[in-house]
């Protein structure tokens, strides 16, 4: 994946609004897809590759916080709930993201935020 520092610093900052956040994860430009489709679900419902990637954020103001049943690729989290949780090998982040709600937490997306993903 590729970010950019102020992209980390700003996921580790919403830790004090949320128990874990992930960015936006998008395949590098020209593209514009997204790229995590297996992991970022919503309301059961996974993310697509073309815009808008999830039906509710259309109208969504970026950097608004929408809640997640599950993301991937790249993700903060509270100190407390990482020392918890744990990856299924079978599932990996989705396993992780199932057992944040496990443990008491919550999943929530910075639809602000953008991680890419280079070209094959």
């Amino acid at each position: 994946l590729i970010w950019q520092a102020a992209t980390l610093v700003a996921l580790l900052a919403r830790l004090a609004e949320v128990p874990a956040v992930a960015p936006m994860i998008l395949d590098a430009p020209p593209a514009g897809t997204y790229y995590d489709v297996y992991a970022y679900r919503r309301g059961g419902v996974r993310f697509t590759k073309e815009p808008p990637y999830h039906a509710d954020l259309v109208g969504l103001p970026a950097g608004l916080l929408l809640q997640l049943d599950s993301a991937g690729s790249c993700m903060a989290l509270r100190t407390d709930l990482a020392r918890q949780v744990r990856y299924t090998e079978e599932e990996v982040f989705v396993g992780l993201s199932r057992d944040i709600y496990a443990h008491g937490g919550s999943l929530w997306l910075d639809s602000g935020l953008v991680c890419t993903h280079p070209a094959d």
